[in-house]
């Protein structure tokens, strides 16, 4: 059902309100809405079979209970600071040096990455600690989105000055135009593809447009992976530049899907919708050539 015209507009007060409540607000309200839904059969159910389909088929299913636990508090620790950009935009890097070699070439390059951790804040924390100007590869429902909830999502997502969004309807000719003009675009691979991968311990399906159009344009690829230190603290992984053309679409990635899964097992609560985003193939699905 619509949302009707008051509520809208109270949505949009807040869009404008939250921002400037400050990222404690934001950590002490998602302690109270993860309380609340840890109590309600709707999150309860739909974050067990979240995590069941992450964790049991690499037998880890004893962790459910406790993952679907933690899953919904930290998804809405993920809503709140969304109204908090700088509580995720300002994440510390590693690796960023290997996208700043990239760059420097002159050439354009692929980034890569999953809906893990704090991932809203992942393109504007890499590519302010890399220098780089970026563009990154969004859905229309992000990009064209009325409500506020998702328009906060995308302010977030573009929040460095050097960052642009585009609808990743563009495909991958667009990306190809982007990336051969000396674009660095950043791109997500967990999405529902015509691509099946390995990822644990069965075949899910992914996307290989992005990998596709980065061989044609000649460019390399980075893969950015979310983890967090002894501590707990987040923080952001870049990989070394792989070179695009040295082996077919499937087998890179395949490559980039093993590089990430290691980071999504050590911290599988922070996986965003894992029957979305590692959707299952079935059993006997062939990965289409390259």
């Amino acid at each position: 059902m619509p949302a009707s015209p008051l509520r809208r507009l109270v949505g949009r007060i807040l869009w404008v309100l939250r921002p400037r409540l400050g990222s404690g607000f934001a950590r002490r309200r998602a302690v109270k809405v993860a309380a609340r839904r840890q109590t309600q059969a709707f999150w309860l159910d739909d974050a067990t079979a979240q995590m069941q389909h992450l964790l049991g088929p690499v037998g880890r299913g004893d962790e459910v209970e406790a993952q679907a636990r933690e899953y919904i508090a930290f998804a809405a620790l993920q809503g709140e600071l969304r109204w908090s950009p700088r509580a995720v935009t300002r994440q510390r890097v590693e690796g960023a040096e290997h996208l700043t070699a990239a760059h420097a070439t002159g050439r354009g390059a692929l980034v890569t990455f999953a809906h893990h951790g704090h991932f809203d804040g992942l393109v504007t924390s890499v590519a302010e600690a890399a220098g780089v100007p970026a563009v990154v590869a969004a859905a229309p429902s992000v990009v064209d989105s009325p409500s506020p909830r998702m328009m906060q999502h995308s302010r977030v997502v573009g929040y460095g000055r050097k960052i642009a969004v585009f609808a990743a309807t563009e495909g991958t000719a667009g990306m190809t135009r982007r990336m051969a003009d000396g674009q660095v675009v950043f791109v997500a691979c967990d999405v529902p593809g015509s691509s099946v991968v390995q990822f644990g311990g069965r075949p899910v399906k992914s996307s290989s447009g992005a990998i596709r159009a980065a061989q044609t344009a000649g460019v390399p690829l980075l893969v950015v992976t979310s983890e967090r230190d002894p501590d707990g603290v987040p923080f952001l992984r870049v990989s070394e530049a792989r070179d695009t053309t040295a082996a077919p679409v499937q087998e890179i990635l395949q490559s980039v899907v093993s590089t990430l899964e290691p980071s999504v097992y050590a911290w599988p609560f922070a996986t965003f919708l894992p029957l979305s985003c590692w959707s299952p193939a079935s059993a006997d699905a062939d990965a289409p050539a390259s």
